[in-house]
C-alpha cells in the first residue's frame, strides 16, 4: 500500500499535475463567491433592475448572451445555503473525478490491467469545455423549457456541476469495460438436453452487452431521479438534465479529441462538440 502511495506522489509530482488541479478546484470557488458578493452589491444599489437583468441574471423573455454566462455562477442571494451547496458539490465532483483519473487509472496501468489511453489533457480540456463553454448550452435549454413552463428567470452552478456528475460515470464506465471487456474468455456451455449437443457460446460481446445495459439502467435512473423535482418552480430541472446529458455526451469525444493522431478525425470530433453545444444553445430562437 506504501508502495503505491509512493508511486502515487511521484507520479503528480513529476507530471506537475497537482498545481493545475488545484488552479481549478479553488479557482472556481473563489470566483463564485466573488460574483455573489458583486451580485448583492448590485441588488443594494440602485443599478440592480437594469444591470442584473441584462449581464447576470438569465430573464428567461429575452435572455442576453452574457447572462447565459454569467447566470451560471450567480445563486440565490437570499440563500446562503444555496451557494454553499454548489461549491461543496463542485469540489466533491471535481476531487472525486482527480482521484478516478489520476489516481486509481495510474495504479491500474501500472498493474497492466488498462488498454485504453488516458491523456492528461482530457481531463483538464473537458473541465475547461465545462466551465467555459456549457454553460450557454445549459442556459438554451433553460430558456426552451423555462417558457413552456412559466420561468420568469433562473441563476445557479449546478447544471454544470450536473455536467462533472457525468464525467464521473463516464470515467467508472470507461474504467470498468477497459478492466473487464478485453479480457473476458469464451466460455463454452454444453446443452442441458444432450452432452454432445450444441453449445452456445458466452463471449466477450455477450458482457459488454451486459455492461451497457446496466450502465444503461443506472443512467435513467440518475434521470429520472433528476425530473423528480419536476413541480418544484425553485428547481432549474431541466437545467440539471442537461448537464448531465450533455455531460454525457461530450466526455468521450473530449478523449477521443486529445489521443486521436488522425488530423481529419480530430476535426470531425471538434465540429461535432462544436454542434453539441451550439444547437442547445440556439433552439430557443425557433420557437
Amino acid at each position: 500500500m506504501s508502495d503505491e502511495i509512493t508511486f502515487v506522489i511521484g507520479y503528480l509530482k513529476d507530471r506537475k499535475l497537482l498545481w493545475k488541479f488545484l488552479v481549478l478546484l479553488l479557482g472556481v470557488p473563489v470566483i463564485l463567491i466573488l460574483l455573489q458578493y458583486f451580485f448583492i452589491w448590485l441588488i443594494n444599489s440602485q443599478n440592480y433592475d437594469q444591470f442584473t437583468w441584462i449581464f447576470l441574471r438569465l430573464d428567461i423573455t429575452n435572455p442576453t448572451i452574457t447572462a447565459m454566462f454569467f447566470s451560471n455562477y450567480i445563486h440565490d442571494p437570499l440563500s446562503s445555503q444555496h451557494l454553499m451547496e454548489n461549491y461543496l458539490g463542485y469540489v466533491s465532483f471535481m476531487i472525486l473525478n482527480f482521484i478516478c483519473y489520476f489516481v486509481i487509472t495510474p495504479i491500474f496501468k501500472r498493474r497492466k490491467k488498462l488498454h485504453y489511453e488516458y491523456p492528461e489533457s482530457a481531463f483538464f480540456l473537458t473541465s475547461i469545455i465545462f466551465l467555459l463553454a456549457l454553460p450557454f448550452a445549459i442556459s438554451g435549454i433553460s430558456i426552451l423549457f423555462g417558457r413552456l413552463l412559466g420561468f420568469e428567470g433562473v441563476l445557479g452552478f449546478s447544471g454544470v456541476i450536473w455536467a462533472f456528475t457525468a464525467y464521473l460515470f463516464f470515467l467508472i464506465i470507461l474504467l470498468l469495460f477497459d478492466l473487464i471487456s478485453p479480457r473476458i474468455p469464451e466460455v463454452e456451455i454444453q446443452s442441458n438436453n444432450s452432452q454432445s449437443g450444441p453449445s452456445v457460446s458466452c463471449n466477450p460481446t455477450t458482457h459488454s452487452a451486459m455492461m451497457i445495459f446496466f450502465t444503461s439502467l443506472v443512467i435513467l435512473l440518475v434521470v429520472f431521479g433528476i425530473l423528480a423535482d419536476l413541480g418544484s418552480h425553485k428547481i432549474n430541472v431541466f437545467g440539471h438534465l442537461a448537464g448531465f446529458a450533455l455531460g454525457l455526451m461530450l466526455s468521450p469525444l473530449i478523449l477521443v479529441i486529445t489521443q486521436t493522431t488522425v488530423r481529419k478525425q480530430r476535426l470531425v470530433l471538434v465540429g461535432l462538440c462544436g454542434l453539441i453545444i451550439l444547437i442547445p444553445s440556439i433552439s430557443w430562437l425557433f420557437i
